[in-house]
Parts: C-alpha cells; sequence; structure tokens
C-alpha cells in the first residue's frame, strides 16, 4: 500500500476581519519595519514636545509697553492732600436754655432738614421737643397773675392803713394847734391852769410828732413790703420770659442759605449721623449750612516744600469719590507756622494749605477726601515720556527704547519732574518708542 506524498505547496490565505492578510514568508526579518515604526513614533513625540515647550515660552514672553516720546509743555507740581471744606458756612447748635431749671429738661430733636437739601436763610430746619418747657410755661403765667392779684390786694391794704395813720396824725394835729390856742389865754388863769395848760400843750405836741414819725415808718415800711412784692413779681415774670425765649430758639431756622450738612454724634458707642430723637446738650453743634458757591481744599504740605509754594499758584484738584471730576484752583493761604501729628510722628512738621476752587460742581461738599496739583514752574516745548520709563543705573537715567523688535537701553538727561512726566533734554527724539514698565536687561 503506497504511503500519501507530502504537499509542498503553501497554505491558503487566512481571512481575518474585512481584508485579507498573508503570513509572514519564511526566511524574511522583520526588524526593520519595527526600527522604522521606533523611530517614526520618537519623531512624533520630539515634535510635540517642541511644540509645547515653544509654546510655553511664547506665552511666558513678557509683553513690552511702550509709549511714544511726545512734545510739550511740563508743568513740575506739588501734591497736596486734605479735605474740602467751605469757605462760607454756619453751624447749628442746640439753643442753650435760659430758664433755671431748663438744664433738667433733655433736648430731643423732633424735625430735622433733609440732610444735602437746600435751604434759606429763615426757613426751618430742626425743631425741639417743648411740651414740657409748654405745661411748665402755662404754670408760670399762672403764678404771674397771682402775683399780681396779690400785689392789688397789698395796695390796699397798705392804703387804707396809711389812710388811718394819716387821720391820726390830723386828728394829734388838730389837737397839738387846740392846745396852743389855749396856751394864749395862760395870762389870765391861774397858777394852776397854766400849769396844766403847759403840760396839756407839750403832751399835745409829743402825740403830735410821735403820731408823724409813726406815719413815716410806716410809709417806709409799706414801700419795703411793695419793692418785695414787685421784685417777685419780676423774677417770675423773668421766668415766664426766659421759657418764651426758650420755646422760641426750640424752632431752629437756617443762619444763611446754603445746603444742609448733619453731624455725626455718638450713639450707643458708634458714630452715627444726628437723626429725629436724638438728644442733644445745649451749645451742640448738629448741623452746618455751607455755602456751595465758594468751596476750598485744606490740607498740608511738608515744611521742606513750604518754600516752593506761593500765593496765587495754578493748581488742578481731583477727587476721591469722582475720579473723573477735574476743577481748577489756586493757593489762597500758607501757614506761617509748622504743626506735627503726634500720633504718627512727632518730629515730621507740617504747614496748613488753603486752595480755592476757581469753579463749582454739585457734586463737591464738605469732608469730600480730595489732592490737588500745585504747579511751582512751567517748562515749554520740552520731549515728556511717563515716569515710570525712566531708571536709575550707576546714577544716570536710562530708558529702554524700542529699535525694531527689540528694546535697547540708552542714557538720557533729564530736566525736570511732575507727578506723572518727566522731560528729557538729551538722548531721545520726538516720537521714540519708550518702554514703560519694563526693568533694563
Amino acid at each position: 500500500m503506497a504511503s500519501p506524498s507530502m504537499s509542498t505547496a503553501a497554505p491558503a490565505p487566512q481571512r481575518t476581519g474585512l481584508e485579507m492578510v498573508s503570513p509572514p514568508t519564511p526566511g524574511r526579518p522583520r526588524w526593520p519595519w519595527i526600527a522604522v515604526a521606533v523611530l517614526l513614533i520618537i519623531g512624533v513625540g520630539a515634535w510635540q514636545l517642541r511644540s509645547r515647550i515653544e509654546a510655553k515660552q511664547a506665552a511666558a514672553a513678557p509683553v513690552v509697553k511702550t509709549v511714544k516720546a511726545v512734545r510739550g509743555v511740563l508743568q513740575q507740581s506739588l501734591r497736596v492732600t486734605g479735605s474740602v471744606t467751605a469757605r462760607n458756612f454756619s453751624n447749628v447748635f442746640a439753643p442753650i436754655v435760659q430758664a433755671p431749671d431748663g438744664d433738667h429738661r433733655g433736648l430731643v430733636l423732633i424735625h430735622l432738614a433733609t440732610n444735602g437739601g437746600m435751604v434759606k436763610e429763615g426757613d426751618l430746619v430742626a425743631k425741639i421737643d417743648g411740651q414740657s418747657v409748654q405745661d411748665h410755661l402755662d404754670d408760670v403765667e399762672s403764678m404771674v397773675l397771682q402775683v399780681e392779684l396779690d400785689m392789688r390786694s397789698l395796695r390796699a391794704r397798705q392804703d387804707s392803713r396809711r389812710e388811718a395813720m394819716e387821720q391820726e396824725v390830723r386828728v394829734a394835729k388838730a389837737v397839738f394847734e387846740k392846745a396852743q390856742q389855749h396856751i394864749k389865754a395862760v395870762a389870765v388863769k391861774t397858777e394852776i391852769q397854766r400849769e396844766q395848760l403847759k403840760l396839756a400843750l407839750e403832751e399835745a405836741q409829743l402825740s403830735y410828732e410821735q403820731t408823724k414819725s409813726e406815719l413815716a415808718l410806716l410809709r417806709e415800711r409799706q414801700t419795703a413790703e411793695w419793692r418785695i412784692a414787685e421784685l417777685g413779681k419780676e423774677a417770675q415774670v423773668r421766668h415766664r420770659d426766659r421759657h418764651r425765649v426758650d420755646l422760641n430758639r426750640f424752632n431752629i431756622r437756617a443762619p444763611r442759605k446754603g445746603q444742609v450738612i448733619l453731624r455725626s454724634i455718638n450713639r450707643n458707642g458708634e458714630q452715627t449721623q444726628v437723626r429725629v430723637g436724638d438728644e442733644v446738650f445745649p451749645g451742640m453743634v448738629f448741623m452746618k449750612v455751607v455755602d456751595l458757591s465758594q468751596m476750598e481744599v485744606d490740607g498740608y504740605i511738608s515744611q521742606t516744600d513750604s518754600e516752593l509754594v506761593r500765593l496765587g499758584q495754578k493748581a488742578v484738584v481731583r477727587f476721591d469719590a469722582y475720579p473723573g471730576l477735574i476743577l481748577d484752583a489756586k493757593v489762597e493761604a500758607v501757614g506761617m507756622m509748622a504743626s506735627s501729628n503726634r500720633r504718627v510722628n512727632y518730629n515730621v512738621r507740617r504747614v496748613p494749605v488753603r486752595i480755592a476752587l476757581d469753579s463749582t460742581d454739585p457734586r463737591v461738599i464738605p469732608d469730600l477726601t480730595a489732592n490737588a496739583d500745585v504747579v511751582i514752574a512751567d517748562q515749554d516745548d520740552v520731549i515728556l515720556i511717563p515716569r515710570e520709563a525712566v531708571q536709575e543705573a550707576g546714577g544716570k537715567s536710562v530708558v529702554m527704547v524700542k529699535q525694531g523688535e527689540s528694546v535697547v537701553p540708552r542714557e538720557v538727561e533729564i530736566g525736570g519732574y511732575s507727578n506723572t512726566q518727566v522731560s528729557v533734554t538729551a538722548g531721545l527724539q520726538e516720537g521714540d518708542q519708550v518702554a514703560v514698565g519694563m526693568d533694563r536687561p
């Protein structure tokens, strides 16, 4: 029996998925393809890594901000920081009570003008509760009427008593005159009768003189009694009039035309604005009426800069509450003596400065914080760049100038400074681009 023959033909292709994959040909090496794939993967990874590094470097690279050097006028100024005040204003204070028992009565506000509102001279801006004073005044009025009635009764009694005493004087006088007539007939009388007539005359004379002296004393006593009654009445009348004045003062009126500014008071340990229902004390200032047509800024400068400030120098005022509001002003007053702030630094001396605004704005009210740039010198037709563009290096002034795509340092000469700009006298031309906020490499 013959054995089956072994076939040497290649096996049939295998089907996997959607395509036919030929089996590897025996005898051909596979490592070149593996090497190519590895190199391809390494190249793609290196390319991605380089792209990421370049992107990070581009993102981390600083953006150089540049400005152009321009030609203009440099105003050298000195900054003064302070607060806004009104040149003309009137304080409104709680009335000083005149009545003797007024200090024991609380002054409670029952009406207040609106804070920031405009008033005219004579308008009612505040009112004190006066009901208790009115009740007491009614009692005092009754006391005054009672005193007047008592004085009328006293006058009637005095007139009656004086009339009786005057009648006694007239009777004594008549008796005395009669005795004088009887003594004229003494020549025809006996010795005993003459002595009796003399005694009767002396007795009548003494009685008359005594009665007259008693009348004089009565008049003096009645005058004193009447004066005491008058003093009592005057005291009650003054008491009544003081209460009337107090009630009239409880209606507080505006002393001038202007804006109402309410002051702050201490309420339960906190500083808050005064309001209706608060109790004020006699003489306590709780309101201002300010004339907004003339405003000024009160501030301080260092004593080392005081020689630079002169009366009439121009200034520009800016307000912290309104950054876009800029008003022209001028120096109105400079203090002669320096002072110090004991709480901060006793050795730092400051000079007060007052700067008057040339124009007004409805938003400008007292107590706003403001700063004024006082112009102390002018430079015309100079090259100007921002102050922050200038750097100091080795005692020289250097700016970073843009040349093409890079910036290079350049030494310049500075002619003057302001708060925001500097003037360059050499080293720059008009139109040069200088970097701002960039450190020197």
